[in-house]
């Protein structure tokens, strides 16, 4: 049996995901991805920046990242395909061969959408199983460009709503301040 070639993930310039890549949310998202959509075809991460998640998902044969901005560290990562754009406008269905993707993954972008629940429900109409984090009780106008700030766990159930939570994570950062809620849908 050949070994599986090595994963490209995006570079990290910056060190935005050395800073967040030990998270339990992005761990957790992984477990969450297997035990839910173990037998997934197609996959999409929407609002990925750098965040090399849905890179790890291997067993997935179709996978995507989005983000509304070109984000040139993806340019050599030769499994996953980056689509450029705002996702809601995306051909869903020729990406992913079907109606809906089997997953859509979207991390820490929720909060900075002035429409969350319509976001929300985007991304339900765009994935069979949705995946999303964002801020969980960070005190208003503490992170810029967070709109919906502070986020409860009922706020961020009801953008979903019909959809019921499968599973919940709320995760405390070593600063008090800050916090992450991770929900499967």
């Amino acid at each position: 049996m050949a070994a599986k070639p090595a994963r490209v993930y995006p570079e990290d310039r910056n060190g935005y995901w050395a800073g967040r890549s030990n998270a339990l949310i992005y761990r957790y998202t992984k477990q969450m991805a297997q035990a839910y959509c173990g037998e997934a075809q197609s996959a999409l991460d929407i609002g990925c920046f750098v965040s090399p998640v849905i890179c790890d998902l291997d067993w997935i044969p179709r996978r995507y990242a989005n983000d509304i901005n070109h984000i040139a560290e993806w340019d050599n990562v030769t499994d996953v395909s980056f689509v450029k754009g705002d996702f809601t406008k995306l051909d869903i269905q020729a990406l992913a061969g079907a109606d809906k993707f089997d997953l859509v993954i979207s991390h820490q972008t929720i909060e900075h959408i002035d429409d969350a629940a319509g976001f929300a429900q985007a991304l339900c109409k765009a994935g069979k199983r949705v995946i999303c984090s964002t801020s969980y009780e960070v005190a208003s106008g503490l992170v810029p460009g967070h709109v919906q700030d502070p986020i409860s766990l009922e706020k961020f159930e009801q953008w979903f709503a019909p959809r019921r939570a499968k599973s919940i994570l709320i995760e405390r950062m070593g600063d008090e301040r800050f916090a992450s809620i991770l929900g499967v849908f």
